[in-house]
């Protein structure tokens, strides 16, 4: 980390070469351990760039599925890949083996880049990455637990996916219901043309069509005109940057306080210390800065233990219909804070109020001394003591 304290991360591009310099060395003598972790790359759709690779933890002594993360990375829509060419071939695979490492399944999809590709068409092989994920690795991984952690323009690309109305993803419908939680990083959450050096408009008019069009297409406007079922579908939010980032990436402050405002729901934010934008994806695996990539790891496996399950049986329908359960820490409540004897949990008196999503798929906020608030799921057959639903 030493060595990355005086770069100069005014200018995003300029802190991209001494990230490389910093870490590659760091890297190629971790080069056995990165490669020695399982990798298979899977075709998701027609072109060469719709391809993805998949990066297997090592099999668990309780035989339960892992959960699976989707690593977006970044580069400004026009350029990226899953894998570099050598010598920069550890890039990205040292992100899947960090994580496949800690028990989780790890995903990088490549997408199609500018100038060939422009909006949507990146935000729709994404789509079609993670369609691909829920339909052909249920047997290697936990479906119903899948996290996106996107970078930069990556996550740009995964915001808008999730917050657009655009028909093409509003059919993704309720596969939504797959997607646990969203970490975006350093994403570009609305662009400025006031703000961002002159080089990249052309880039940003080429991608968007226009400086009216990128202000329409960005993940702050889709979240300012989003509708309220759009807003109950959207999965946890964990918002994490770099510590020094250029002033043209706009931190997610903004982006945030206005999602905590339409939501009711309070996100955390995390910051990479002592990294520039390009530098926290490439420290992982190196032994150095990898403090971030460590609390990613603990939030999706803390989210999946902290699982909230919204559902209806014959028991509970005859007494609420609808009833949240926390596993963890064994509560169960009905929509009006009353204590459920289901034969699942302790019981357990909430104050707060609850408000209903949308009917396909109804939203909770639950807030108490033992059970965590925010968490979204379907409204499913009955699980009744079903303890590892």
């Amino acid at each position: 980390m030493e060595a990355i304290k005086n770069i100069d991360s005014s200018v995003l591009l300029g802190t991209l070469q001494p990230s490389i310099e910093a870490f590659s060395p760091l890297l190629e003598k971790r080069r056995e351990v990165i490669e020695s972790v399982k990798r298979e790359t899977f075709q998701y759709g027609a072109t060469e760039r719709q391809s993805l690779d998949v990066y297997y933890p090592a099999a668990s002594e309780t035989n339960k599925k892992p959960p699976i993360l989707i690593y977006v990375y970044g580069g400004g829509f026009t350029t990226g890949e899953r894998i570099y060419p050598a010598p920069l071939d550890l890039v990205h695979k040292n992100v899947g083996a960090f994580f496949a490492a800690r028990g989780i399944l790890t995903v990088i999809p490549d997408y199609r880049l500018s100038p060939q590709a422009v909006y949507p068409d990146p935000v729709e092989d994404v789509r079609d990455a993670f369609r691909y994920v829920v339909a052909n690795l249920t047997e290697v991984g936990d479906t119903s637990r899948i996290f996106f952690a996107p970078h930069s323009a990556g996550g740009s690309i995964v915001l808008s996916m999730l917050l657009s109305e655009n028909p093409r993803f509003v059919e993704l419908g309720e596969m939504k219901a797959h997607i646990r939680g969203v970490a975006p990083r350093g994403a570009g959450y609305h662009y400025d043309y006031k703000v961002i050096p002159k080089v990249v408009w052309p880039m940003m008019d080429k991608f968007y069509g226009s400086e009216e069009l990128a202000g329409q297409r960005t993940p702050l406007q889709l979240l300012k005109v989003a509708s309220m079922e759009t807003l109950d579908s959207f999965p946890h939010l964990f918002a994490m940057r770099s510590e020094n980032e250029p002033p043209y990436i706009i931190p997610e402050t903004e982006f945030v306080a206005l999602f905590e405002q339409r939501t009711g729901r309070k996100v955390e934010i995390n910051t990479a210390k002592g990294h520039v934008h390009m530098s926290a994806h490439l420290a992982l695996n190196s032994g150095e800065g990898e403090e971030w990539g460590e609390d990613l790891a603990n939030w999706v496996k803390g989210e999946v233990s902290r699982t909230i399950i919204l559902f209806s049986s014959p028991e509970i329908r005859r007494r609420s219909h609808l009833a949240v359960i926390c596993w963890e820490d064994r509560i169960v409540i009905n929509q009006r804070g009353d204590r459920l004897d289901c034969g699942s949990g302790t019981g357990f008196k909430c104050s707060s109020a609850f408000r209903p999503g949308s009917r396909a798929r109804s939203s909770w906020r639950v807030r108490g001394p033992l059970c965590r608030e925010v968490l979204y799921v379907h409204e499913t057959a009955p699980v009744r003591n079903k303890m590892n639903y």
